[in-house]
């Protein structure tokens, strides 16, 4: 199995809803789809990726509200800062749709206009438990003590004229295409999860709101503005729409990736829109898990327990937090994000096990071979096949952490093969070369196989051993030589964090100046301290 029969691949997220700033959790999910985009790149297929914010909708108008402004404003605003957010974590998507866009808007209309023209749309009246936060309203029986099951607050009964999409009519469709293609949903226990609920009727979908104005307007009745679900769905294919040939091009290798709280959203009602409109269905359906605090609890405003992942990376550095997330947090499952995991791992995994191996082989080649190492020819003494194999198959079943475990047994691997060969104490040259080359070429693939964890990490070791990443084709060829440099440290050693004292007695404290360069003058027991954001949904 590859991951793209075709040599296509194009990836999208759920559209990020900027009511307010990022948290880790839109840092996690764009994390993980840009090391599946990474990976089909290096593999020399035709990638697109595509990441957004979801702008339409009464959370937005009722957020711009609150700050005294406009709602095109409002998320102009936001949108500076989520894409800040993506560049900072090196996310290396191809377009960032935003969909208050006029792109996005016609796109909309047409597949609105097709399921109209079908008659699967028609006027009612609605009534529900609604949650703002959300966007969505829930049964009485899935409500938690009469609150939403999501955010703990009180719903509000929503009572108006209202436009349905006719659900019910697709149930049947839509699960014999699940059926039919155990790829589409994966992990297999959400498509289960899927198919458990598909056994139970489906209720025609209210896609209309009258009660407020920041969306896009019905053509066939202004008065309504479409439903943010039906409107947010849509920018996967309204992000292909121009050039013309995009959506030929990519749309039949589409993988989604969304977290399991929009999980029906994304297999049940885009299906069935998509089905109602006319339109091929996506290739894939990837689902992941919950970022959740280090006492397991999903990460929430409500319980002030919201990590800000621009901290983070400013402690750890970039390379390190897209490493944990892919290593930590196995693929489909929450994780618990806890700095004590994320120092031990830098400390032993990133430092010693790739940091130190980086650095010795550096050193070797610079003071036993004068910095220039021959190319083995091959790949030496720390054959790679089989570990490029089972890394892309890991690829390709979406067990991302795996991938990285793959990588990691690897580096292990190469610095037990220098303890052995003890490379420091062989006087024959050719010898000697020919451990020191076997290492080089170990640390080549290792660059490749690192690029889409961390990018500029693994082009900063091609930099230090003389050759560029590029396809992972390339490593069937072998350069004549390897220049060498010994650079500083990719992984740094950290300081533990400086234990506080116990407070002094009233009568002995003494008012206290910094000393330049203490902890107090450089702002460095900042890594103690937790950003508290408002959370945001993602479509």
């Amino acid at each position: 199995m590859t991951s793209s029969p075709s040599g296509r691949f194009y990836i999208t997220t759920a559209i990020d809803y900027p009511n307010s700033v990022p948290h880790m959790g839109h840092a996690y999910e764009k994390i993980v789809a840009d090391f599946y985009a990474r990976a089909a790149r290096i593999r020399g297929y035709d990638t697109r990726f595509l990441i957004g914010l979801d702008e339409h909708g009464l959370k937005i108008q009722e957020a711009a509200a609150r700050e005294g402004k406009e709602p095109q404003a409002f998320v102009d605003e936001k949108a500076r800062v989520f894409q800040e957010l993506y560049a900072l974590l090196e996310i290396s998507n191809d377009d960032f749709i935003r969909t208050s866009e006029p792109r996005h808007a016609e796109f909309v209309k047409e597949i609105y206009s097709k399921v109209l023209e079908r008659g699967d749309i028609y006027k009612g009246f609605y009534r529900g438990d609604y949650c703002v936060s959300c966007e969505k309203s829930y049964t009485k029986s899935e409500l938690v003590n009469g609150n939403c099951p999501v955010h703990g607050t009180a719903t509000v009964v929503l009572e108006e004229e209202s436009y349905f999409f006719r659900l019910g009519k697709y149930r049947d469709a839509v699960r014999s295409h699940i059926e039919s293609n155990p790829g589409f949903i994966r992990p297999v226990e959400r498509r289960n999860e899927i198919l458990s609920r598909l056994r139970e009727e489906v209720l025609d979908l209210s896609i209309s709101r009258s009660t407020f104005r920041w969306g896009i307007p019905l053509a066939n009745d202004p008065s309504h503005v479409l439903w943010v679900w039906f409107d947010a769905l849509s920018n996967y294919i309204s992000a292909l729409r121009r050039p013309e040939d995009m959506f030929e091009r990519y749309w039949s290798d589409a993988t989604h990736v969304v977290g399991k709280d929009i999980l029906w959203f994304h297999t049940v009602i885009w299906p069935a829109m998509l089905i109602a409109g006319g339109y091929p269905l996506p290739r894939e359906v990837y689902v992941h898990g919950f970022v959740l605090d280090a006492e397991g609890r999903k990460m929430s405003k409500h319980l002030g327990n919201v990590v800000d992942p621009l901290e983070v990376a400013r402690d750890y550095g970039v390379n390190a937090l897209r490493f944990y997330i892919l290593r930590a947090f196995a693929s489909g499952q929450d994780g618990a994000f806890s700095r004590k995991d994320l120092e031990e791992r830098y400390q032993s995994e990133l430092g010693n096990d790739l940091g130190n191996l980086v650095l010795r082989v550096a050193k070797l080649a610079q003071t036993k071979l004068g910095g220039r190492v021959r190319s083995p020819g091959g790949a030496g003494e720390l054959e790679a096949g089989s570990v490029i194999r089972d890394y892309f198959e890991n690829v390709d079943a979406r067990e991302h952490h795996r991938a990285v475990e793959t990588l990691w047994a690897y580096i292990r691997r190469t610095n037990a093969y220098l303890n052995e060969r003890e490379p420091w104490k062989i006087k024959d040259p050719t010898e000697l070369e020919k451990v020191i080359g076997s290492a080089v070429e170990a640390l080549r693939v290792i660059a490749h196989l690192a690029h889409p964890i961390m990018p500029s990490a693994a082009s900063a070791v091609a930099a230090s051993l003389g050759f560029e990443v590029s396809a992972i084709s390339s490593l069937s060829s072998f350069p004549d030589a390897y220049a060498a440099t010994v650079g500083s440290p990719l992984f740094p050693r950290r300081e533990p964090p400086r234990r506080r004292s116990p407070p002094e007695p009233p009568s002995r404290r003494r008012k206290r100046i910094p000393s330049r360069g203490s902890r107090f003058g450089s702002g460095a027991s900042s890594r103690s301290r937790t950003t508290r954001t408002r959370t945001s949904s993602s479509r």
